[in-house]
């Protein structure tokens, strides 16, 4: 992934050439340019960049926003296409309840407004509302249930290419049920079902 570029280009340019050196066949945008403690970009400075990403050669994911929906991804498409930029495939992240329907309906109205195959790039349950683990509203059981029946979904949906669940300690306060670790680095029961989906 380029994480943003702004007044490194030539950072950018080295990079790429080390990716493709070392076989990467895909380049992903850039992560979250619509949040500030991001990749922090307009959608001007990520359209300005774009080319250089292009020239790579590799399938290109777009930027990953926080907000799929919000303004910053649809102006950042919409004229990506009029300049005729290429986008292989749509990169999402995904932090929500453990509600496995709406999130397959979420990825299918992404892909209906970008006709593009989909890589889920980040992904668990979380609780935005949590101040401690403690109060986290989720259980590891709830995560459970929601990874047990969207796996199988993300598996058979022909327009979702890749997904990765996001790796979070046991101890985070939004992420500590969805965590695939234990403090000792052994699976949880989240992570071994993650392992065997």
């Amino acid at each position: 992934m380029i994480f943003k570029v702004k007044d490194n280009k030539e950072k950018v340019i080295e990079t790429i050439a080390a990716l493709k050196e070392a076989g990467t066949k895909e380049l992903l945008g850039f992560n979250e340019p619509d949040r500030d403690r991001q990749a922090d970009m307009t959608v001007q400075q990520a359209l300005e960049a774009w080319p250089l990403l292009e020239e790579s050669g590799m399938r290109l994911g777009s930027p990953a926003p926080a907000d799929p929906f919000g303004e910053w991804m649809r102006s950042f498409m919409e004229q990506a296409r009029t300049r005729k930029y290429r986008i292989d495939f749509v990169c999402v992240h995904s932090y929500g309840d453990p509600d496995p329907v709406n999130f397959i309906n979420r990825l299918e109205r992404i892909h209906q407004l970008h006709r593009k195959p989909i890589w889920i790039t980040e992904f668990a349950v979380a609780d935005w509302k949590a101040t401690e683990v403690k109060e986290n509203r989720y259980s590891e059981q709830d995560v459970l249930r929601f990874m047990e029946k969207a796996l199988p979904k993300l598996d058979r949906a022909d327009f979702v290419e890749r997904y990765a669940w996001f790796l979070a300690g046991k101890n985070h306060k939004v992420l500590g049920p969805s965590a695939l670790f234990d403090e000792e680095g052994s699976l949880t029961r989240v992570g071994q079902c993650y392992r065997d989906a």
